[in-house]
């Protein structure tokens, strides 16, 4: 696979997962419940049928990141890695924590806003400045950002375990552990250092595997994997169990990349918009709370108008998105960058 095929691959994956995020905070069931509750019907639908794939959507973000990062790794180049990784996620990450905490601040201020909108007074001091700015407090999606940071930060210690084959099956026996003990991890989460590290692991010893030219192998591979993601799928809603929720999370991800055409980098080139994942991913989850709470007030009750309006919201949103990243990129070229995650 060529780099620029590999590239819009990645690209068409990135925006695909981006879909999946949207419609993981599009649920509404409770927003357009009537005078007698929830809908079961559209309870059922949005929470428990789709939700079991949107789900896959993080973890597929965490292995795209662990990837690229390992991917044509050297320890010369680390730290320019790391210069990019600054650019790329911890300023992004820092402006869009404030950039939402000042905007929860006005908001709430702003009894129209509030009311309509549910918000709570926000405090206007340094402590919750700093918490805001570094732990997310009023941007609760970029819980992943964080995690993601701190992964970067690890990069080299799970570089120097995936440094032999010998060191890296000892990792893989420590990543076995935590996946069946579960324990509690200091600062990082445990399923995303194991997503992330499956990342790393197939840029170190199967990158050609990843980057393979399309062939129907590989598109059987794919069809399988996803009928045993169902299957995990199924047992963790059967048993409640965590392992199997992990297990259909990492692997339905890596099915679909198996199933995405060679000629991604082509649907990608022809769609600019799929280029606007970090904005998307730092905008939506406001644009889907608003779109929804809206539409609960003017559609009280009805079920029809739940359906619609979460079908519709990847749509809605991303056309929304779009339109001010047109805007941003011609006026505002520098803002653009930073808020795209330093992406063009």
């Amino acid at each position: 696979m060529e780099e620029k095929e590999f590239r819009g691959k990645v690209t068409l994956m990135n925006f695909l997962c981006c879909v999946l995020v949207i419609w993981h905070h599009s649920g509404n069931a409770d927003l357009f419940a009537g005078a007698h509750g929830v809908s079961p019907a559209l309870d059922f639908f949005e929470n428990t049928l789709t939700f079991a794939v949107i789900r896959a959507d993080i973890p597929a973000f965490f292995m795209l990141s662990g990837y690229l990062f390992f991917r044509n790794f050297t320890w010369a180049g680390l730290p320019g890695k790391w210069r990019r990784r600054v650019r790329s996620l911890l300023i992004p990450y820092l402006f869009w924590n404030l950039f939402w905490y000042f905007a929860r601040l006005l908001a709430s201020g702003f009894g129209p806003a509030a009311s309509l909108l549910g918000l709570a007074p926000v405090p206007a001091d340094a402590r919750t400045l700093i918490r805001a700015a570094f732990c997310y407090a009023y941007n609760p999606v970029f819980w992943f950002m964080y995690q993601l940071i701190l992964l970067v930060i690890l990069a080299p210690v799970i570089r120097f375990f995936l440094l032999s084959r010998w060191s890296s099956v000892l990792y893989g026996l420590f990543l076995l552990w935590v996946f069946l003990a579960w324990p509690a991890l200091p600062i990082v989460n445990q399923d995303a250092l194991i997503y992330y590290s499956l990342g790393a692991f197939w840029a170190v010893w199967g990158k050609e595997a990843v980057e393979r030219e399309d062939s129907p192998r590989r598109a059987l591979a794919g069809l399988f994997g996803v009928f045993l993601s169902l299957i995990l799928c199924l047992l963790n809603l059967r048993t409640g169990r965590v392992q199997f929720l992990v297990a259909y999370l990492a692997l339905l991800p890596q099915a679909v990349w198996l199933l995405l055409p060679l000629n991604a980098g082509e649907i990608a080139g022809k769609s600019p918009w799929m280029a606007c994942t970090f904005f998307i991913y730092a905008t939506h989850f406001v644009l889907v709370r608003a779109i929804n709470k809206v539409g609960g007030r003017i559609f009280p009750g009805s079920t029809v108008a739940g359906f619609l309006f979460y079908l519709a919201m990847p749509a809605v949103v991303i056309a929304i998105v779009w339109a001010a990243a047109r805007w941003l990129k011609k006026h505002l070229p520098g803002v653009w960058l930073v808020v795209n995650g330093n992406r063009k």
